[in-house]
């Protein structure tokens, strides 16, 4: 049926429920923004409301933006509770912080802000492979492949699947001398899945791959 307007729903969970049933479904003609919006305008505080608006400014790069709508989020979330339930908005937190950063490891306190969101977000089970990740991509920032590859074993653990966790522990177990220790972790990836074009780009046979996956794989 076709949703009401973001005025005429009655509850903050509806307005948020109906947007993410058009942001999961693509819908052509409605945006899911406004109801979020509603939401957020009769509860300036709405966590999942917050954390949908700013997954949306983080989408179309305005990443100052975002930043607000997750410390709002983060604002409610930790209320009463230092260690929130969801570690959602503490995981975007750091992804939004450190896309401002475009790489700059010398704005210490930016970098260590965004480095204590990514920590904070690997309390919570679904979101700590992607935290441990994202805090092994800062520390090879740093050069500090040993705890890099500590949080990349993290991650996995987590996320066993995770092949671009994968690829990054391979360049950084070569970084450290581990040379027998990578070949045999890109040899398992290649045997597991011979079409992963960045596993065949690290073991040399990058030959046959055509520019638009070589973009991909950079």
């Amino acid at each position: 049926t076709e949703p009401p307007s973001p005025a005429a729903i009655k509850s903050s969970e509806q307005l948020y429920l109906t947007g993410r049933h058009l942001e999961q479904y693509r819908h052509a003609t409605r945006d899911p923004e406004p109801y979020w919006f509603e939401a957020v305008q009769r509860d300036p505080g709405d966590y999942r409301c917050n954390n949908a608006l700013g997954l949306a400014a983080l989408r179309r790069g305005e990443f100052g933006v975002a930043e607000r709508y997750f410390r709002k989020a983060i604002e409610r979330l930790t209320e009463r509770n230092p260690n929130p339930p969801d570690g959602e908005p503490h995981c975007n937190l750091g992804l939004a912080i450190r896309y401002q950063l475009d790489g700059d490891a010398t704005q210490t306190i930016s970098f260590d802000e965004a480095y204590s969101a990514f920590y904070k977000a690997t309390w919570n089970r679904p979101t700590a492979a992607a935290a441990f990740f994202a805090l092994a991509e800062m520390d090879c920032l740093c050069a500090d492949w040993p705890r890099a590859s500590e949080h990349l074993d993290r991650a996995l653990e987590r996320a066993p699947q995770n092949a671009a966790a994968k690829h990054l522990q391979i360049l950084v177990l070569r970084k450290v001398g581990q040379t027998s220790d990578a070949d045999e972790l890109l040899a398992n990836l290649l045997r597991i899945d011979p079409l992963d074009m960045a596993a065949s780009a690290l073991a040399g046979n990058d030959a046959e791959i055509d520019g638009e996956t070589r973009l991909d794989i950079a």
